[in-house]
């Protein structure tokens, strides 16, 4: 029974290879084109080494915000940094850095804000002992310039808020530097993913002709 439910299927599959040919490479090769033409973003990647890490501890259970040194005085934890690194001050001092307003084309700083947010990912790594900044921009040296400064402005925003008397927070492990390949549009995976599309899109196309062939 199943010999002969997959000869019919092959035997359907070949009446209509030709719609199936040309949805598949039509899907395929308009996405390659459009791929073409959209605009290029390039990633960017910092590392710092996490404060508990730089001080000889380890950042795992780390808690929130300061913590006492044998000394008296205080250190910023980890998650203290990520807050900072997230937060709407970074955030604004970095739309004004680098003007991303008018070159994102908007006019309100919240909007701004989400568009940054949106290309910006701040992670901590406990197994490696580091926070990774991550930004796309539309340049690789934009990329770069972003990443880089969301690590130096946490000295300015330490200042401000008088978190620690610390004058660097973190010790940079790797800094940003322009990438060579650009992160966006990956060509090739999307070319496979609409050829994909197209194929399932060419099932959908026969079924529905195979229906009404049966129906009328």
């Amino acid at each position: 029974m199943d010999e002969i439910s997959l000869i019919k299927l092959m035997k359907v599959l070949n009446k209509y290879k030709k719609t199936t040919s040309i949805v598949v490479f039509g899907a395929a090769l308009s996405t390659l084109i459009i791929s073409f033409f959209l605009p290029k973003s390039y990633l960017s990647t910092a590392t710092v080494i996490a404060p508990e890490v730089a001080e000889g501890g380890t950042i795992f259970g780390g808690a929130f915000g300061l913590i006492a040194d044998d000394l008296g005085g205080t250190k910023i934890t980890s998650q203290a940094v990520l807050a900072l690194l997230k937060s709407e001050r970074m955030l604004e001092d970095v739309i004004r850095k680098f003007d991303l307003m008018n070159l994102y084309r908007v006019e309100s700083m919240y909007y701004a804000k989400r568009i940054l947010s949106s290309r910006t990912k701040v992670s901590i790594k406990q197994d490696e002992g580091i926070i990774e900044i991550q930004t796309i921009a539309s340049s690789p040296q934009l990329s770069a310039d972003i990443a880089n400064y969301f690590i130096s402005n946490l000295s300015n925003l330490n200042n401000n808020l008088k978190l620690t008397s610390d004058a660097e927070i973190v010790k940079i492990l790797d800094p940003a530097i322009p990438p060579i390949k650009k992160y966006k549009p990956k060509k090739i995976i999307n070319t496979l993913i609409a050829g994909i599309f197209g194929f399932i899109l060419s099932l959908s196309i026969i079924i529905y002709k195979e229906y009404i062939d049966i129906s009328f």
